[in-house]
């Protein structure tokens, strides 16, 4: 069982990872994240959960020097807070 250790997002505003394509298949983001936001199929880890990622955690981009992992800009947020 999986416990969250922070409330969600606020409704509106989209908060999770993405995956690029420079995922290098390390499995680092899989054995960091407490809260099961990633999956692993064919040799990749992907965005399994992105509703269970804690809201303005992104320590798992800051892991790997490869860039394979990113989150919404601090702009991004804005224009959902602003509704657009």
């Amino acid at each position: 069982m999986t416990t969250k250790s922070a409330e969600p997002a606020k409704p509106g505003i989209e908060w999770g990872p993405t995956i690029a394509a420079a995922c290098d298949g390390c499995r680092t983001c899989i054995d960091f994240c407490h809260n099961d936001v990633f999956g692993w199929a064919d040799d990749t880890a992907f965005v399994a959960h992105k509703t269970d990622c804690v809201a303005s955690c992104s320590h798992c981009a800051t892991l790997r020097e490869a860039g394979a992992i990113s989150f919404p800009t601090t702009e991004d947020l804005r224009r959902a807070r602003r509704g657009g």
